[in-house]
């Protein structure tokens, strides 16, 4: 089915970003994005992906994504987490404790 097939394509796309094989995980989440645009979890891992690349334009690119998901899911955990340090590391804290504030709120059992 296409929610199995989704799901496998992110769990190699995680494999080969873990890995160190950025081209491949890359290529596995856009498959997925693809076939659902509103794959939450896809997009997440696609910033997660890019924010991590050496290529800055890369890096500065990530936070579409994570927004993106944000706008569909004011509470997507992952999308939260990964805008919050992108923007930590553009030396926005106000923005990025707003985003930890979200998270807190909205998962408050959640243990990083």
């Amino acid at each position: 089915s296409k929610s199995t097939e989704g799901k496998g394509l992110l769990i190699a796309s995680r494999f080969f970003w873990h890995t160190g094989k950025e081209k491949q995980a890359k290529m596995c989440v856009e498959k997925v994005i693809a076939k659902n645009r509103r794959n939450l979890d896809a997009l997440a891992l696609f910033g997660w992906i890019c924010m991590t690349s050496d290529n800055p334009r890369q890096v500065k690119r990530s936070v579409t994504f994570f927004s993106t998901a944000i706008k569909m899911d004011a509470k997507h955990l992952p999308s939260l987490a990964g805008r919050a340090r992108h923007l930590a590391s553009r030396n926005d804290y106000a923005g990025a404790l707003a985003d930890i504030n979200q998270m807190i709120v909205s998962h408050p059992g959640y243990k990083p």
